[in-house]
């Protein structure tokens, strides 16, 4: 099986309705991407104008988070399936969801299963803090990560699984793991997944991916795409990182 590229972003708490709009808006009007998958995550309150805005483009919408419970008395949260109403994937475990919302490994288990349940494309983050990364922990960190979210599920549940490897010292620093590192630890992950017989699973790289680095990083055989963070807020730039990927 061939792994699929993909380049999704990650707007996190950033752009006013207007702007997004506006980077939707020039997302639509590119011609179409070869060989790769592009699809944006924006914050909640502009997951239907967006979604308007993109029409038939065929690039994807994501959510962000979802809440680890189907439904009840959760003042605040959204379910797997009201995000499902409209979106196309969900970002699972992020960094700063396990560190800022105190999400554990079994947090983000419960929310792969939500995920599944309605057909949203789980795209499960990992990664090591660096002081993990200083002690030599990382393969350690990753691996229970990944180990422990894919606990109970059955193959033919994750046929639409990516996983996005984001060392959590390179998120927002400007700090970005060497492409050799990157790779190393995407292979990693590849590794671990196919001792499970998971074949053609996209592993893709986050922390700091710019115009700049994206086509070295690409280069690399174990990275297959990216999760974009700041850059995905810049049309001009994101689109310089889609067209690194294309195959």
């Amino acid at each position: 099986m061939t792994t699929r590229r993909l380049v999704l972003g990650n707007w996190k708490m950033n752009t006013t309705l207007e702007e997004a709009i506006e980077i939707a808006d020039r997302l639509r009007e590119e011609p179409t991407f070869s060989g790769v998958t592009v699809g944006i995550a924006p914050p909640f309150p502009w997951l239907q104008p967006v979604k308007k805005a993109l029409g038939k483009s065929g690039v994807l919408l994501g959510a962000q988070t979802f809440a680890a419970m189907s439904n009840g008395a959760f003042t605040g949260d959204v379910s797997a399936a009201m995000v499902a109403q409209l979106c196309d994937f969900a970002l699972v475990g992020h960094s700063e969801r396990r560190a800022m919302h105190g999400e554990t490994d079994d947090v983000v288990r419960e929310k792969l299963l939500r995920a599944l349940e309605v057909n949203l494309i789980p795209v499960v983050c990992v990664g090591e803090t660096l002081a993990e990364r200083m002690a030599g922990d990382q393969e350690r960190v990753v691996l229970r990560q990944i180990h422990a979210v894919l606990e109970g599920t059955e193959n033919e549940q994750l046929d639409q699984l990516v996983i996005a490897y984001e060392p959590v010292w390179a998120i927002g620093t400007g700090q970005t793991a060497s492409p050799q590192d990157a790779s190393a630890m995407c292979g990693l992950i590849s590794v671990a997944l196919t001792g499970r017989k998971l074949i053609g699973i996209p592993v893709l790289y986050g922390g700091s991916v710019t115009a700049a680095n994206a086509g070295t990083l690409i280069g690399e055989e174990n990275i297959s795409g990216f999760l974009v963070g700041g850059a995905s807020l810049k049309p001009d730039d994101f689109l310089t990182i889609v067209r690194a990927a294309q195959v």
